[in-house]
């Protein structure tokens, strides 16, 4: 495979596609708003002043008043525990079921883009395309293409749950035992992989769930390791240097802080990192479906003989 290629496919070249920044741009909005709404609720949950603390350290906050440690112990403290931790599973659900909705649109264009073949979107086919990631997901997980693996988790689970009920050889145990569940993680991400040409396979014709992923499953088969190291390799450079970029120009706001910690500045800096921070989890977002998309291309052009 050309890996400068499918490089440049995720870095560059979708950014010159109107359509795809468009998606960019709308999944960016979406991100941005949900991390407002999960920072400006933990602050109302638990009576807390967003602080230059905070910022410094990510997740840190000062109280607003000093009877804060005494009005929220016990019980009050747990409830509002419990309510933040509703509302922010509620949060990531609704982004989780929104980005899905928006991943559709996104394969669908970049399929136009490497004029792949495709058939129509809509807001209905990008639902039951987020019913095609949740089987898929299970798919993947309980490793059904391949189900022998299977035996590699229960086994795993059987020994940590011997390990913690008995003495004796209880460690060896346990460590077999995680250790099994380390090399179960990594049939996962081989089963990732191999299916990774499922949405575009479902996109195209909308075939059966199931037969979409035997597509996928088959067109990778023996290439495992060209995709991994395509898809994977380019999005950890997109990552690293998206991290970079988001770091430097992080520095400007929190640089300002130190001659002010006023409300004002303090609250403009929390606005900057979280654009920030959604602006790189966006532009990696729609890097990956550019990288799958010319992985795509690149195999059709060069079909493995079985």
């Amino acid at each position: 495979m050309e890996f400068g290629r499918i490089l440049k496919s995720g870095l560059v070249e979708w950014l010159k596609e109107p359509r795809l920044v468009r998606l960019f741009v709308i999944i960016f909005a979406v991100y941005f708003v949900s991390s407002l709404l999960t920072t400006a609720f933990m602050a109302a949950s638990f009576g807390l002043d967003l602080s230059w603390q905070m910022i410094k350290s990510e997740w840190e906050v000062i109280p607003n008043d000093e009877n804060w440690a005494e009005d929220l112990t016990g019980d009050a403290f747990v409830s509002r525990a419990v309510l933040f931790g509703l509302a922010g599973l509620l949060i990531g659900i609704a982004v989780l079921i929104v980005a899905t909705m928006i991943s559709a649109f996104a394969v669908h264009e970049s399929m136009i883009w490497k004029r792949i073949r495709t058939g129509t979107i809509s807001i209905g086919k990008s639902l039951k395309f987020v019913v095609f990631n949740f089987y898929a997901c299970i798919v993947i997980l309980l490793l059904l293409m391949d189900p022998i693996w299977l035996v590699v988790p229960v086994i795993s689970m059987i020994l940590i749950a011997v390990g913690l009920l008995f003495g004796g050889l209880a460690l060896v145990l346990l460590v077999l035992g995680f250790l099994g569940l380390l090399a179960y993680a990594g049939i996962v991400i081989y089963h990732i992989y191999r299916l990774s040409f499922a949405d575009i396979a479902w996109l195209s014709s909308e075939m059966p769930m199931q037969d979409a992923l035997e597509e996928s499953w088959q067109a990778t088969k023996g290439r495992f390791w060209e995709i991994f190291i395509g898809a994977f390799g380019a999005n950890i450079v997109s990552a690293l240097l998206a991290g970079v970029v988001v770091s430097i120009l992080a520095l400007a706001p929190m640089m300002i802080g130190d001659a002010s910690q006023s409300p004002a500045v303090i609250a403009i800096c929390m606005g900057v990192l979280n654009l920030l921070r959604a602006v790189m989890t966006s532009f990696l977002f729609m890097a990956s479906f550019a990288i799958i998309a010319e992985i795509y291309v690149q195999v059709l052009r060069d079909p493995k003989k079985h």
